[in-house]
């Protein structure tokens, strides 16, 4: 409805004017009225004030409109052309304000949202200066017809975008916590974890695995004997465990299938390649191998228990691989051998196959040959193993080697025994010779009926001790025949390098002997970290000496002649030579005897060598002494004749070489009256002079 315009008034002294006249006279005028009415003073007063009025045409604000066309002349933005723009006030002077005024300018209006479902969130956009009913302040709103859905409500599980963000599910929350599956055993990798209504691809819920890469790790696995907590439980022990692993790592357990009992062993057999792996434990067991398999120990006291049955580990199979690696062998009676009799309680092998043991104890077989170690055929690479106290109830104690290839590294074999044969390791052939290495090997404190230590009687050794003591063969004893090694008749080589023979004094030489070669019967002493080679005919390198060249002859019948020489090494005597010739009939024989105090006669006969019918031209010579000396010990080197139809001519010198290579020639002598070859029968009467033997000798002697 049209406004009515007050016109301007002329204020005139308006403070002096009560309150009631001053408001009646604003109420006077009329629309157009522009008469001016002058008011008279009937004061007293004689000064005449003059008020000036405020006329229709003033315009405070300065916005082109008198302030009796504008409706706030003190605001320059409020007037009668102005815009109406939402700011609760009358800004066209139309009386109208705001959403009241058609003419209201709806740029300048808040956007608004017609919320359906009165969630305080619309979707259609309304301008208007004020909030229209029905309408929001929030907007965006994806599901207008659903209060719970809105932008400001929370993401839920539900497959609806709650928040209508675009996106459903994310962030919703009451995600659940997944974990990788790396392996894909259904247990996740507690430190890989994601937050997600669904698992995600290769994630679970549960994420207690303790190894998310081996899909046999996680809780609720069979706890198996292989070094690794596979139900992730670490309060799980894997003692009296027993698994067989195949060649693609999958497991069995064969607890059950080894549980023998002490005297009992239950028979096992190992039909496919892999690895048996037995944890802590005693094992009653007798194992055989058919197929590429190795036994391996998991813990430090694992036991395999044969006695009672046959042989701990064994196998009859060609072409394969048998290893057994960081556990005991104990007992077992062995498995019927090419070689004659049980053999092998500990390991058996009698196969074109290969062993293989690393750090293994054999210990307490009783076989009837070869208690520890049986390899017929067979290769075998030993290393850090030891073979002890093993009894064969006839030969071999500890190993038998029979034909092969044999790699031995940081091997000790002590302590085994055998009635007959060997105590300690033995080589043999039934088609092939054995082909041996030892490195840092020692065979000590073995025992049997004939030798102790090593029986060689084929094939090739090379026995090699990286530094002083770590090869050894010492205190290895017989019931009187060999001692330390027997060569037999077959031995292409037996090489020594750095090997420890123990000493008397030292209290672990071997006895009797060091070695025996059965060729020549033969024996040897060696001394610590020998290095010489042997073969079937003796050991080491014969040295010759001799006391002169012969300066004249002499006539003589029946006579033992002699030189004395005082040892200061000891050797083994193996040769002798005498310039003798006899143009009769004559029988010689070399002899030797030993003294400890020549001037008193006393002499004790050491060995001999029947030489048989003098030539006409000498010398004569013999290969066939073996007599062994000691250092300080008097040794007679002589040859005994008897020509009963004449004389021999023997050769001597009147200034002999006092040196005989292994001591100093003290003397020389001799016996009339001799009649048989090692002079036991005759009383000994002894004629030595007080200068080196006149008599022409030669010795052979060999020095380890």
């Amino acid at each position: 409805m049209p406004r009515s315009v007050l016109p301007p008034l002329r204020l005139v002294a308006t403070l002096l004017l009560p309150v009631g006249l001053s408001a009646a006279l604003l109420a006077c005028g009329d629309k157009g009225d522009d008469d001016t009415d002058t008011d008279t003073d009937t004061d007293t007063d004689t000064d005449a004030d003059t008020d000036t009025d405020t006329t229709a045409d003033d315009d405070a604000d300065g916005d082109g409109y008198a302030a009796a066309d504008d409706c706030d002349d003190g605001d320059p933005a409020v007037n009668p052309g102005a815009t109406e723009v939402c700011d609760g006030v009358d800004n066209d002077c139309d009386d109208l304000v705001d959403d009241a005024d058609d003419s209201v300018d709806l740029s300048s209006a808040p956007t608004w949202y017609l919320d359906g479902d009165d969630d305080g969130y619309g979707d259609q956009e309304v301008q208007a200066c004020a909030q229209p009913a029905g309408a929001a302040a929030g907007g965006g709103d994806c599901a207008d017809d659903d209060p719970t859905v809105n932008p400001g409500a929370d993401e839920a599980c539900n497959g609806i975008d709650d928040d209508c963000d675009g996106v459903t599910d994310d962030d919703a929350i009451d995600r659940a916590t997944f974990y990788e599956d790396g392996d894909g055993d259904g247990f996740g990798d507690p430190a890989a974890s994601v937050l997600a209504c669904e698992a995600p691809e290769g994630a679970v819920e549960d994420g207690s695995d303790c190894d998310d890469s081996s899909a046999s790790v996680h809780p609720g696995a069979d706890e198996l004997c292989n070094g690794v907590d596979d139900d992730c439980d670490s309060a799980t022990s894997e003692d009296g465990t027993a698994t067989f692993f195949d060649e693609s790592g999958v497991g069995t357990d064969w607890t059950s299938a080894l549980a023998g009992s002490a005297g009992s062993p239950v028979a096992a057999t190992v039909t496919e390649p892999g690895t048996l792996r037995l944890c802590d434990g005693t094992w009653y067991a007798n194992v055989e191998v058919r197929a590429d398999a190795t036994i391996q120990g998991e813990g430090s006291d694992v036991v395999v228990d044969a006695t009672g049955g046959t042989s701990a580990i064994w196998t009859e199979t060609d072409g394969i691989r048998v290893a057994a690696r960081d556990l005991a062998l104990v007992g077992g009676t062995g498995i019927r051998s090419d070689v004659g009799g049980d053999a092998g309680g500990g390991v058996f092998c009698q196969a074109a196959s290969t062993v293989e043991l690393d750090n293994v104890d054999i210990s307490g077989g009783t076989s009837y040959y070869a208690a520890g170690l049986n390899s017929t055929y067979c290769d075998t690479t030993v290393t850090d193993v030891t073979i002890h106290d093993n009894n064969a109830t006839r030969g071999v104690g500890g190993a038998l080697l029979t034909d092969g290839t044999h790699v031995w590294t940081g091997v000790d074999v002590h302590d085994n025994a055998a009635s007959e044969f060997n105590g300690g390791v033995y080589l043999f052939s039934l088609s092939h010779p054995p082909v041996v290495s030892f490195e840092d090997v020692r065979l000590m404190d073995n025992v049997a009926g004939e030798n102790g230590g090593l029986w060689m009687d084929y094939g090739e050794l090379e026995w090699i001790g990286t530094t002083a003591g770590a090869s050894a063969l010492t205190g290895n004893v017989n019931s009187g025949r060999f001692g330390g090694v027997y060569v037999g008749y077959y031995v292409d080589r037996l090489s020594f390098d750095g090997v420890d023979f123990g000493t008397a004094d030292g209290g672990d030489d071997n006895e009797p002997y060091d070695l025996y070669t059965f060729q020549y019967e033969i024996p040897y002493m060696a001394p610590d970290d020998a290095t010489f080679d042997c073969d079937s005919y003796g050991c080491g390198v014969i040295e010759t000496w001799d006391n002169g060249d012969p300066t004249a002859t002499e006539f003589l019948s029946s006579y033992l002649l002699y030189n004395v020489v005082l040892a200061d090494a000891a050797v083994t005597i193996q040769e002798l030579s005498w310039g003798l010739e006899s143009l009769s009939p004559c029988d010689a024989t070399f002899v030797v005897y030993s003294s400890d105090d020549p001037a008193a006669g006393d002499w004790t006969y050491e060995g001999s060598a029947v030489y048989g019918t003098l030539p006409t031209e000498g010398p004569i010579s013999t290969s066939s002494l073996a007599v062994l000396t000691e250092i300080g010990t008097y040794y007679a080197l002589g040859v005994a004749f008897d020509c009963p139809f004449g004389g021999a001519y023997n050769s001597y010198t009147e200034a002999p070489d006092a040196d005989m290579g292994f001591g100093e020639a003290v003397g020389s002598g001799g016996q009339i009256g001799f009649y048989d070859d090692d002079l036991t029968t005759v009383e000994q009467h002894w004629y030595q002079t007080e200068y080196a033997g006149p008599y022409s000798i030669s010795v052979g002697f060999t020095e380890l």
